[in-house]
Order: C-alpha cells, then sequence, then structure tokens
C-alpha cells in the first residue's frame, strides 16, 4: 500500500530487517483512525473526536454533517489549514444505548448562561454539559424564544461573539463547534445528535436552526 501502510491478515507472518519474524494476532476489532499527514502520527479516541463526526455508521469532517458526504476509507480531507486521511473498518461501530433522545417530545433543554450551564432532560434523566459549548447552545436557542428560528452563519457569530465567544474566531467556528457539541452529546448518551440542528439553504447560503421548540427550551440567565 502507499505511505509506508502495509495490509496484513490475521496469522499472517512477516519479516522484517534484521530477520525478526512477527506474526499479526488480531484480538481486538478494527478500529476508526485518522492520519495526521504533516505529522504522520495517527488520532484515535477522544482525539479523532476533535476533527471528525460518526452518526450511524458514517464518518464526517467535524462541523460538517449537513453540508458534505460522508468520509470513505482512504479519503483526504482539510481542517484549520490540516490535511488528514481517514482509516475507516468495514464496520464503524458506534453506541446504540442512549438514555435520552434529540427527537423525543418531551425533551427540554435549559440553559444558565451565566454558570455556562446546560441540562438535558426529561421525566427520567437528565444529562449537564458544561463550558464553551454551551454559549453555542444559547447563540441557537434564543432566537426560538423570540420567535427566530434560523441564523445564517454571519448571524449567528455576531450573537455568538455578543455573548462571550472568541473575537479572534472566524464565523467558520459555527460550523466546528456544532460538530464538537454533537460529539459530546453522543458521547454522554443522548442520542440523534445529528438532528439536534437542520439547515436550509437560501440563495445559496446555508441557515441553521435548533430542532427544538419554545415549549422545549428554558433560558434562566440572559447575558
Amino acid at each position: 500500500l502507499l505511505n509506508n501502510w502495509r495490509a496484513v491478515q490475521k496469522n499472517q507472518t512477516i519479516r522484517l530487517e534484521g530477520g525478526a519474524l512477527i506474526r499479526c494476532i488480531d484480538d481486538s476489532p478494527p478500529e476508526l483512525l485518522v492520519e495526521v499527514l504533516e505529522q504522520g502520527n495517527i488520532l484515535h479516541g477522544d482525539d479523532l473526536l476533535k476533527v471528525v463526526e460518526v452518526h450511524k455508521n458514517n464518518v464526517f469532517p467535524l462541523g460538517e454533517v449537513d453540508t458534505v458526504a460522508n468520509l470513505k476509507d482512504g479519503d483526504i480531507f482539510n481542517m484549520g489549514n490540516h490535511l488528514f486521511r481517514i482509516h475507516i473498518p468495514t464496520v464503524v461501530q458506534t453506541t446504540e444505548h442512549h438514555i435520552l433522545h434529540v427527537e423525543d417530545p418531551t425533551l427540554w433543554l435549559e440553559i444558565d448562561l451565566k454558570e455556562q450551564k446546560a441540562t438535558f432532560g426529561n421525566a427520567h434523566q437528565e444529562v449537564t454539559i458544561t463550558g464553551i459549548s454551551v454559549l453555542l447552545l444559547y447563540t441557537y436557542a434564543k432566537p426560538i424564544e423570540s420567535g427566530t428560528d434560523w441564523l445564517s452563519a454571519e448571524m449567528a457569530y455576531q450573537h455568538w461573539l455578543g455573548i462571550g465567544g472568541n473575537v479572534k474566531s472566524s464565523k467558520n467556528r459555527m460550523s466546528w463547534e456544532r460538530g464538537k457539541l454533537r460529539n459530546k452529546l453522543s458521547k454522554m448518551g443522548i442520542g440523534g445528535s445529528k438532528e439536534l440542528f437542520v439547515s436550509r439553504t437560501i440563495e445559496g447560503l446555508f441557515e441553521f436552526k435548533l430542532n427544538l421548540t419554545q415549549e422545549q427550551i428554558h433560558l434562566n440567565t440572559k447575558p
């Protein structure tokens, strides 16, 4: 194979320089990997989820679920001025057990902007997230409260800056933050995170909104 990768089979013996013999034993399922092309290192686990999202056995560049096709094994993609190559096993394993689901009509979202805390819940379970992802949720939740659902990238970016977003970031940060939030929710057991945001195009420009109703959203703190 290319780029110093070698394909081996279970129990195959290979000879290395110097005469050493190695037998390959596969005692675990194949793992989703991302190769950083400039550095040659491999990302997996939490580091991998900083550049890709996995939804229903499909893999996407982080934050581009709504705008690009899913990645295939060996695809090269760009993010943050870095090139990555994806290595995808035949079947990507995803967690099927969810304690909450985005499309549950009884789901509610409560946001405390001052404490940077957001809680998803229903009558039986609650999941709380903290940190910068709360700013993104508030950015898209606040317009729903006032009856303005859809936000362009520029509108979302300006609102995000107004509640404490990093002024050094560009408006492209919005898509990256959406992807990061979806990964975080999936990891915490909230199903259907891909459906948390819905999109549409107006004259070639994407707009997004939070896929929740006014009745589901409770904002405790105003900026």
